[in-house]
């Protein structure tokens, strides 16, 4: 069988083009059985499952019913849904985490994590000067939440341990 042959009946079989059908095929080397699985894990099939095989009757293209066909495209609302999805977990995500703030010992202010954010969104650049002060004048920063926050409070406890060894200094230097 030429390569011309290969390529109208990998077309007719996997339901594809015949430019999709010669990429195939040279790219498996010309191997019908392989240019066939390279298309369905492509997707580029016309139907939800290949039929190949050396004996017996060769199926006549039709698609199985029991088979619904592949959807090539995700449609505008699925794409929605996926997103509004994030972003529905992501919330959820942030309301179950919270940053503490304490003074001297004493806790002061507890913010979720959707409420910090946003605030960070929309005031960056009054809310984090704000808390470099306040290293200064004693508050301390704690995540807690639903895990592996230790990480991020030591590094804010060598925050505020730094902020204290600065204050000592300048009073010193006075």
């Amino acid at each position: 069988m030429d390569h011309l042959e290969k390529v109208e009946k990998l077309a007719k079989k996997a339901g594809v083009s015949y430019e999709d059908a010669k990429m195939a095929l040279e790219a498996c080397d010309w191997d019908m059985l392989d240019a066939l699985v390279y298309l369905e894990k492509l997707g580029k099939t016309g139907y939800g499952a290949a039929w190949y095989s050396t004996d017996g009757p060769e199926p006549d293209g039709t698609v199985f019913e029991d088979v619904p066909p592949r959807d090539k495209d995700t449609t505008f609302g699925e794409l929605c849904g996926k997103f509004f999805g994030f972003i529905g977990r992501l919330i959820e995500k942030g309301n179950q985490n919270y940053l503490d703030v304490t003074h001297k010992g004493k806790h002061v202010l507890s913010v979720s994590m959707t409420v910090l954010v946003l605030l960070l969104i929309l005031g960056f650049w009054a809310i984090i000067p704000l808390m470099v002060v306040g290293l200064f004048f004693q508050f301390q920063y704690h995540f807690r939440g639903t895990g592996s926050e230790e990480d991020i409070n030591s590094i804010l406890d060598k925050a505020s341990n730094a902020a204290e060894s600065v204050k000592r200094e300048m009073k010193g230097k006075d």
